[in-house]
């Protein structure tokens, strides 16, 4: 159950530290996965030594889908890390 209520504080950090751009995202409340209809995300966060799962759905001619998916293995660092570059790399 630890695990569990500190996926779910970090879930809350990660959406509090995205400020604005928020709504760029979509996500279920207390879910740890965020999709970016960016299709530029991955890309931009890989050049920045950032990897995120960024792949083209359903198949290799589909969109390119970004998901982030945060663990509890995650810190409030990594964090910190990832939404700097989500800011500044967009």
């Amino acid at each position: 159950i630890m695990e569990l209520e500190r996926l779910k504080d970090l879930c809350r950090y990660f959406s509090a530290g995205l400020g604005q751009q928020k709504s760029a995202f979509a996500a279920l409340e207390g879910f740890p996965v965020y999709l970016s209809e960016n299709q530029n995300l991955g890309k931009t966060l890989k050049d920045q030594q950032v990897l995120i799962s960024s792949f083209a759905y359903p198949d290799q001619h589909g969109e390119i889908l970004n998901r982030i998916v945060i663990s509890s293995w995650h810190r409030e660092q990594h964090l910190d890390l990832l939404l700097k570059r989500i800011h500044t790399g967009e």
